[in-house]
């Protein structure tokens, strides 16, 4: 669990350095100096995290734990996607599988805690009202790194639920 204060202290300190808020977690990657340490921290948190999500999860559900895992580590591995379309592909594929897999497996084992998702759909309605449309919300705020952040907070706070 103290991946947690990881990721947390390095999106504070990438922020404050940037001085805005990104438009996803994966664009922290081009705040950074050194760029592996994209790859470094999620690839540590994915395996760090694997045992521990499997080990509180029914058989029957460990799938949608370990894909929600492996996705982050590809996401982490497949770190350039400016540069490539090939990478961008694969970057973009696993960060939806663990996106997707992590929201399935909370919903399975703590339904009540995808509420959390409440705040960020009046926020997305909000914004569709002003922009009249998806591509522009993307284009102009920060909606897919709240999504991101919301998606992890979520992975932590069920394990805690859970432990």
């Amino acid at each position: 669990m103290y991946t947690f204060f990881i990721i947390f202290i390095y999106l504070i300190v990438l922020i404050i350095k940037e001085k805005k808020i990104p438009h996803s977690i994966s664009e922290t990657r081009y705040y950074l100096d050194n760029p592996i340490w994209f790859t470094v921290i999620m690839v540590f948190i994915s395996y760090s995290l694997l045992p521990l999500i499997v080990s509180v999860t029914p058989n029957n559900y460990q799938i949608f734990a370990f894909l929600s895992m492996v996705g982050i580590s590809f996401v982490g591995v497949a770190d350039d996607f400016r540069k490539d379309e090939s990478v961008d592909m694969v970057h973009t594929i696993f960060a939806i599988i663990s996106f997707i897999c992590s929201q399935i497996w909370i919903g399975l084992l703590i339904p009540k805690l995808l509420l959390i998702w409440i705040p960020l759909l009046i926020y997305l309605i909000v914004k569709f009202i002003k922009y009249r449309s998806i591509n522009k919300i993307f284009k102009y705020t920060s909606i897919k790194f709240w999504a991101e952040l919301i998606a992890i907070m979520s992975i932590y706070l069920a394990l805690l639920f859970l432990l």
